[in-house]
């Protein structure tokens, strides 16, 4: 249930998608603003709270299960 604060560096974006996520540069004073805004924010605290936990409800253990076992099967031929 918290925003995230991350870079735009590496495979958070991909991840994290637009949900939940303050991506910034990666630089002290973009980290800075950005955790800043997010405690004086409310509204914004709120909003990406919500989109993140939308977009975290796409994931499971079961469906990270069903999806390698479909991805082995197929890949062996069966």
């Amino acid at each position: 249930g918290s925003p995230v604060v991350a870079t735009r560096a590496g495979s958070l974006p991909e991840v994290g998608g637009e949900a939940g996520c303050a991506y910034v540069e990666p630089t002290e004073e973009s980290l800075a603003g950005a955790l800043e805004r997010l405690a004086t924010d409310e509204a914004e605290r709120r909003r990406l709270q919500a989109e993140g936990a939308r977009n975290a409800a796409k994931y499971s253990y079961e469906r990270t299960a069903r999806e390698t076992l479909a991805l082995y099967r197929r890949v062996s031929g069966r």
